[in-house]
């Protein structure tokens, strides 16, 4: 099943007026996230399935990275980590990408997780954590959208 959704830009609170700019992470930035974002890490598991989480400092950066892991230089002035712990019906569904997007109308962020879902595989629950970095700050996120939107391929 896919998900295809729009942009427009109008006074419907659904309507969605921008897609969130990632920021680009070097090689090393990307392991050191790899370090934290991963089902080993016992520090996420206390977070509950499909639920936004918005990182908005180094002090709740360093709180989910474990101590074999070094913690990623973030500007927080200008950019917030989001995360969001993702169970998977199968250890052969993918990842494929996540965005976040703001919603004008009621002022609301949503972090939408793309799914490859995987038709005919061994059917074993995964959990995986998906993340990015946004070139936003952390005092423009207001509100963030609780649940993931899942947009299966």
């Amino acid at each position: 099943m896919a998900v295809v959704l729009g942009a427009c830009n109008n006074n419907n609170p659904d309507s969605k007026s921008g897609y969130i700019q990632k920021v680009q992470l070097s090689d090393e930035q990307i392991a050191e996230f790899k370090a934290i974002f991963n089902n080993t890490n016992e520090l996420l598991k206390a977070y509950p399935n499909a639920v936004t989480v918005a990182i908005l400092s180094t002090e709740e950066l360093r709180a989910i990275c474990p101590s074999t892991a070094i913690c990623p230089q973030v500007d927080f002035s200008k950019q917030c980590i989001i995360f969001a712990p993702i169970e998977l019906s199968s250890i052969n569904d993918e990842i494929i990408d996540n965005a976040l997007y703001f919603y004008s109308g009621n002022k609301v962020y949503e972090f939408q997780v793309e799914i490859q879902k995987c038709t005919e595989c061994y059917p074993a629950i995964d959990h995986v954590y998906t993340y990015g970095v946004y070139a936003i700050s952390p005092d423009e996120i207001k509100r963030i959208n609780p649940t993931v939107q899942l947009v299966y391929k």
